[in-house]
Order: C-alpha cells, then sequence, then structure tokens
C-alpha cells in the first residue's frame, strides 16, 4: 500500500493498521530527528524518555495533518512536524519552568521596580536581589525588567517595539537577566 493510502485510512478512519506500517517505515525517520534533538531535550524536558518512546504518536500526529495537495513527501512532512512537535515541547517546558516556583519571578512580581529604593536596600536581604540588574554590563536588561514587572505589565512584543529591538532579543535578555537573578539568589 502506498503512503497516501495508509494517511488517508488514518485521516479518516483512525486505523490502526495503517498507522502502525506506516510507523514501520518511518520509524529511522523519527529515531534520528529525536536524536538530533537529544541535547536539548535531555537539557530542558525532565520526562524525556516519555517523549523519545511515544514516536508512534508523533507519526500519527504527521499523518492526521499531512495534506497532499501542498505537493510534499510524508517523509519531508514527518521531519518538519516531529522537529516543529520537539521545539514546541521544549518551549512549553521552558515556559512552565520560568512560570512556576521560581523564586526570582516570584519576588519580581510582588514588587515595582524602583532604581532609587533598589540602591538604598541592603545587599543581604532578598528584597536587594534586583540590584544586581542595575550592574550588570547591558543596561537595556534593567529596562526590559522594569518595562515587565513595574506598573507598566507590556509583554515582550510591547518592550520591542517601545525598546526598537526584536522580541527574540527581548527574550533573550530577559533570561540573562532571570539567571543573574537566580545565581544572586543561590549566595543569599
Amino acid at each position: 500500500m502506498k503512503d497516501v493510502d495508509l494517511i488517508e485510512k488514518i485521516q479518516k478512519e483512525d486505523c490502526n493498521e495503517s498507522l502502525k506500517v506506516l510507523y514501520e517505515r518511518y520509524v529511522g525517520l523519527c529515531v534520528k530527528v529525536v536524536k538530533s534533538y537529544e541535547d536539548i531535550l535531555k537539557n530542558s524536558c525532565e520526562d524525556y524518555d516519555l517523549l523519545t518512546n511515544n514516536k508512534q504518536y508523533l507519526v500519527y500526529q504527521a499523518a492526521k495533518t499531512y495534506k497532499q495537495d501542498r505537493d510534499v513527501l510524508f517523509s519531508t512532512w514527518l521531519y518538519t512536524k516531529v522537529r516543529f512537535l520537539i521545539l514546541a515541547y521544549v518551549s512549553r517546558q521552558k515556559k512552565k519552568y520560568y512560570a512556576f516556583g521560581d523564586e526570582a519571578l516570584d519576588i519580581l512580581e510582588s514588587k515595582n521596580l524602583n532604581e532609587e529604593r533598589i540602591k538604598q536596600e541592603n545587599k543581604g536581604k532578598k528584597e536587594g536581589i534586583i540590584e544586581v540588574l542595575l550592574f550588570l554590563k547591558d543596561k537595556r536588561i534593567y529596562k526590559i525588567f522594569n518595562y515587565k514587572y513595574s506598573n507598566y505589565g507590556y509583554n515582550h512584543k510591547d518592550i520591542a517595539l517601545k525598546m526598537n529591538m526584536s522580541v527574540s532579543n527581548v527574550g533573550r535578555l530577559h533570561r540573562v537577566g532571570i539567571k543573574h537573578l537566580r545565581k544572586r539568589l543561590k549566595k543569599i
């Protein structure tokens, strides 16, 4: 049976036998893609084994979203879809990590950033961790934190427009700032 016929059965009938055949044909490609992102997955995902052992699910997702009219081979679509699913999963894990239980972010969200007050705070107190941002080489980091966590409450897109930089650059500088704040918290 051709790939197109198998995919059509999966899309219309959720045929398990067609999925098994398709999986057997493309398991090598899935392994190759997952292996190429192995380092990223191990560093950012707690349930690495769960994700890598569910290659049949990855093939299923690719088959369900495949469209024949786009003139793309299924193998190309599968590679792209598996890559996208892995990167989206890693991105969700990072956001989850930043959002819950992050002491640095909890402190930031609980207070306004006031440069004069920060300079006057005692260095030994947790409340003084934000002063680390004032003394970083790149002054944009403090500005980003000020826009994000003070009364402004801007998101990365708004900050990027305000500071005339890309959204990805704002995100990168935010991560750098968080990293410095975490180091400071470990010292306290």
